[in-house]
């Protein structure tokens, strides 16, 4: 049987951690933090390189350029008229993004990411996720390498209304939120 002393020593080893993917300017963390209380680490992850500077004005957050992707790779990231609309798909409806209007930036395999910059199941992590239409193929990726198990509770804003096939996304939401709840990770909407 564990002494009070284990316990508490075990306790202040488990590290809250927030993981921002789309963290845009930063609004979200706030948010996050309203529902959950203070983290230990705070990691905002976005590639939109004029949302930079914004992100590192944060106090204590990690910030990460990158594109939140299923691969290692550079990418093709476009822009909305004002620059603060952005994705990698062009084929979204929305944000009136051009092929005229974008900028190459490095994308992070996620699940390969997660595993090299947490520790384990030791971490509690909250992770919110706003990738405009890349969540689908980034949570397929990270249940297929396991690397989902290290999350804990997942706040996703779905893109699925946001392009022409969206009945398939739709399913594959289903089968995401499906799988998420069978292995009791929390899944909660994101807007």
């Amino acid at each position: 049987m564990q002494s009070y002393v284990e316990k508490i020593e075990k306790h202040q080893k488990i590290m809250k951690v927030l993981i921002d993917c789309g963290a845009s300017d930063g609004q979200a963390i706030e948010q996050v933090v309203n529902l959950y209380g203070t983290f230990d680490r705070v990691i905002a992850i976005e590639a939109n390189p004029e949302l930079i500077p914004k992100l590192q004005s944060l106090p204590n957050t990690e910030v990460v350029h990158a594109i939140v992707s299923d691969k290692m790779s550079i990418e093709t990231l476009y822009f909305g008229e004002h620059f603060t609309e952005s994705s990698t798909f062009l084929e979204k409806t929305t944000g009136n993004l051009s092929s005229h209007r974008s900028v190459e930036v490095t994308s992070i395999d996620f699940g390969q990411w997660l595993s090299d910059n947490l520790n384990g199941t030791e971490d509690l992590v909250v992770c919110k996720m706003d990738i405009e239409g890349s969540e689908f193929k980034v949570l397929k990726k990270i249940i297929q390498d396991k690397s989902i198990k290290l999350i804990h509770i997942l706040h996703i804003e779905w893109h699925a209304n946001r392009f022409r096939n969206k009945w398939k996304l739709r399913l594959d939401r289903a089968y995401i939120k499906t799988w998420l709840y069978l292995n009791s990770i929390k899944c909660k909407d994101w807007h």
